[in-house]
């Protein structure tokens, strides 16, 4: 008889205690730990599985438009009415990325966020065209849970408990509305030893969801190969392809942040991720279906990212006894050259994101110099050329003769879709693009130079807004006449 390995770990990061380890056979995992701990974007894996299981009662067809689901979805931008239900899952859609404001609160239950956020989306356009290439998306998963509602007729919530929680018997899974008490969360610190309120989220379908260890342990066995309880086969395998668009490198299944690990794959192993963070607290759900293991790592403090790298640990150790031992290669250093191919002289010029508006030269064509103009800080960041064709982020100077590949390396690459130049960072995507030119003139620069050093703040939130908390509620405007084209 194949031995199925289930494992769970809740850690309050903070004092690394040890609050519930549980392994072995799925029938003797425990189900009465009312511990919860927010689970981030680890949420999106349950949305997706709803509209699976609507697509396959025939009430969704994933390539229609979302207009057909959700008519009063509109944007300032008439590709939105092609965005499919598919391209949210696989982010892929197009939409700026997240509407943050009221999302995070601190002990309090408010659906103003759930009810004002198609009218918050209608005012924007989109970055691309929907289907051009991935870019993680948290607001087509809010999408999606509007959409679970509209075609089913209930509230996300109950369709989560009705449809997923009680076909597997969890009790400690739920959003804010139905959770039996969200006070039960492990407990969250600011500053090392200051204890906040309960974490309650508004960005239910996109990263909302509380559950324990255990819980989430079991709805990772619902994607083992010959798991019915939750989703056919079919759909499980739609889920688990690779959705990479383009040459971005962001190889999405339908939810999962990856569907392949090379290390694995060489050993004939599948293992499928995801990873959810929030303000405070942290998870990882790790899947290998062939194997029937299931590793759920969920913290208060700390990062995904470890509790990725804890799961794959205890993966290796549950493969191992099965008799797959998986050898990890060396992260090796990149070997940098200290000249810059003469075609890169191109990509020179101003680039944006979010956060900033940053300058790309290369000087001496020795090195990339990338410099913020616009940030509260001023920062310089030196790249140097590798062998593998990327730039590999340096300490120390490069035309002093005094430069070494950082550890871990942080490698850049230029990407080109459309005439449009990106920035692309090993492991995370794109993260920044190419600005247009766009002269502005002496009258434009003098007004916003007036507002140079002006500090605006967020105060219409709820009081309990943790933006308040976490001082991200100010906002000081830095003009640069460099950043003018």
């Amino acid at each position: 008889m194949k031995k199925i390995v289930l494992i769970a770990l809740s850690l309050l990061m903070t004092s690394g205690f040890l609050f519930s380890p549980c392994k072995g056979n799925a029938k003797e995992i425990k189900k009465e730990s009312a511990h919860l701990l927010n689970i981030g974007s680890v949420s999106k894996m349950y949305t997706v599985t709803a509209v699976m299981q609507l697509e396959e009662q025939g009430k969704i067809d994933l390539d229609n438009s979302v207009t057909e689901y959700i008519p009063d979805f509109k944007m300032a931008d008439d590709r939105y009415q092609d965005i499919t239900v598919r391209m949210l899952m696989n982010h892929t859609s197009g939409l700026m990325g997240t509407i943050y404001g009221g999302g995070f609160l601190f002990d309090e239950k408010s659906a103003k966020y759930h009810d004002e956020f198609l009218k918050l989306l209608g005012e924007q356009r989109l970055k691309y065209t929907p289907g051009q290439y991935n870019c993680y998306c948290n607001d087509g998963f809010t999408l999606l849970e509007i959409l679970v509602e509209r075609v089913s007729g209930m509230t996300f919530s109950d369709y989560l408990e009705r449809y997923i929680c009680r076909p597997l018997s969890i009790k400690n899974t739920g959003t804010q509305w139905s959770v039996p008490d969200y006070n039960n969360q492990i407990p969250c610190y600011i500053n090392g030893d200051i204890r906040v309120q309960p974490e309650c989220m508004q960005i239910i379908g996109a990263g909302g969801i509380m559950s324990g260890a255990e819980d989430m342990c079991s709805f990772g066995a619902t994607f083992f190969a010959g798991n019915s309880t939750l989703l056919s086969e079919k759909a499980k395998k739609e889920m688990a392809k690779n959705y990479a668009a383009g040459s971005s490198g962001e190889g999405f299944g339908l939810g999962w942040d990856q569907v392949s690990r090379k290390d694995y794959e060489e050993k004939g192993v599948t293992v499928l991720q995801k990873s959810g963070d929030t303000n405070f607290q942290h998870a990882n759900l790790t899947v290998a279906p062939e194997e029937e293991i299931s590793v759920a790592v969920l913290s208060s403090g700390g990062s995904s990212s470890v509790n990725e790298e804890l799961a794959l640990k205890l993966l290796d150790i549950a493969l191992d006894e099965k008799g797959i031992a998986v050898s990890h290669s060396e992260t090796k250093k990149p070997a940098v050259v200290d000249r810059v191919p003469d075609e890169y002289q191109k990509y020179e010029g101003l680039y944006a994101n979010a956060n900033m508006v940053a300058d790309i030269s290369f000087p001496e064509n020795r090195y990339m110099l990338l410099r913020s103009l616009t940030n509260n800080v001023a920062v310089e960041q030196q790249y140097m050329y590798t062998t593998e064709g990327e730039f590999a982020e340096v300490s120390g100077d490069v035309l002093s003769g005094n430069a070494i590949p950082k550890t871990p390396a942080e490698l850049l690459k230029f990407d080109v879709k459309s005439d449009r130049v990106f920035v692309e960072e090993s492991g995370s995507g794109y993260v920044l693009e190419k600005v247009s030119e766009n002269h502005v003139s002496d009258e434009v620069l003098s007004a916003w130079e007036e507002r140079n050093g002006e500090s605006y703040y967020y105060y219409s939130g709820s009081y309990s807004d943790m933006y308040y908390c976490l001082a991200y509620n100010c906002f000081t405007l830095n003009t640069n006449r460099e950043a003018a084209l």
